[in-house]
């Protein structure tokens, strides 16, 4: 039985904990699983679709070849790959405080290239299922330290980042915000006030604006789009 000197004891995930993390406006459930070999089946009862799955690379223990790939990154890509039909998938590096600078770069660039392989790989065999997956591995390697902490804020803003998405916020299971609440409301009382089933992207604009201030026009495009994919309106924009 192996034990774990990565962490100290009180920090130590044991198989599965769920928190609840907030980033921006939104409220995530958040189910953090041991990197320990011993609960690679757990890791994949919990995986689930529709989801913002974050992988984290140790830089201490990761070696340039391929069998380590595999090892940290490539067999958590084929589970996903096989389990799930829509997730984005954000790989971080941590721990990059106790490697050299030229290591880091060299483990970047391994991962990077390694991921590529993967999905050319995946593209090259595409199935029926695999024709409507809607996978995607973020396109940057977020780097943090374990001591400094430095990367974590990045690491939150790309978070935020994928979760505002338009195409993927629609298929996130979560509790909306209440401005977004409220503008979908304002949505229908303007389509009930014009007495036509129908309203330009102005005159929604102005309905969001009186009913909250938390939204701006900027936001109204992307409200719009949640409602598109919901079925709750239908975006005529889309199909011109």
């Amino acid at each position: 039985r192996q034990t774990s000197c990565l962490t100290e004891v009180e920090d130590r995930t044991v198989s599965v904990e769920e928190r609840q993390l907030r980033v921006g406006d939104v409220d995530l459930r958040m189910v953090d699983t041991g990197g320990h070999e011993v609960y690679e089946l757990t890791n994949q009862l919990v995986t689930s679709d529709n989801s913002l799955t974050v992988t984290v690379i140790d830089a201490s223990r990761y070696e340039t070849t391929p069998e380590q790939f595999h090892e940290h990154v490539g067999k958590y890509l084929h589970v996903m790959f096989d389990l799930l039909i829509r997730a984005v998938i954000l790989l971080v590096v941590t721990k990059i405080d106790a490697c050299h600078e030229h290591q880091v770069c060299s483990i970047t660039q391994h991962i990077t290239h390694h991921v590529d392989e993967f999905l050319k790989e995946r593209k090259a065999s595409r199935s029926m299922r695999m024709s409507e997956q809607r996978i995607e591995v973020y396109d940057e390697l977020i780097l943090t330290s374990a001591k400094s902490l430095e990367g974590v804020k990045k690491l939150v803003e790309c978070m935020g980042e994928i979760l505002h998405r338009p195409d993927f916020v629609p298929s996130v299971e979560r509790i909306l915000p209440q401005s977004w609440v409220k503008g979908e409301d304002a949505v229908t009382l303007t389509a009930d006030m014009l007495r036509l089933p129908i309203a330009t992207v102005d005159e929604v604009s102005y309905a969001v604006s009186v009913v909250t201030e938390a939204l701006s026009r900027y936001h109204v495009p992307h409200l719009l789009n949640y409602l598109h994919e919901a079925g709750s309106v239908f975006d005529f924009s889309r199909h011109s």
